[in-house]
């Protein structure tokens, strides 16, 4: 893989912590305006949106820049694995690396959607 396709890979995924960043700035602004009874909820809804951010960028370079480069293939071949068994773990943590970005987007929202509800109930 040339460079350039590992940077198309990494960027729309990139993109998405970007978002997610862009997300907990303005949160964070907007904290220091929340009244006291709602402070928690809203540091709340920081932290799901600066997990959604660290954790989308860091299993994105790992996955894009080891896993999907041939750096993990090298390290493989070099302690001797066969064909065989670099398939195998490369699909193994193309696998894992799936299930991280879906878990950081199940927790970051939930974060994000208990945040709300909080707020909402408080204001009642």
């Amino acid at each position: 893989m040339t460079e350039a396709v590992l940077h198309a890979y990494a960027a729309p995924k990139l993109a998405i912590a970007f978002a997610y960043l862009l997300a907990f700035i303005v949160t964070k602004r907007t904290l220091s305006y929340a009244p006291r009874h709602v402070e928690g909820d809203v540091k709340e809804a920081c932290l799901g949106f600066a997990l959604g951010a660290l954790g989308y960028a860091m299993v994105t370079i790992i996955d894009a820049y080891i896993v999907k480069t041939p750096l993990l293939s090298l390290m493989l071949l070099e302690k001797g694995a066969e064909a065989r068994e670099i398939a195998h773990a490369i699909a193994y943590y193309s696998f894992i690396f799936s299930v991280a970005y879906v878990s950081i987007v199940f927790i970051s929202t939930f974060l994000l959607a208990h945040a709300i509800y909080s707020l909402v109930i408080k204001s009642r």
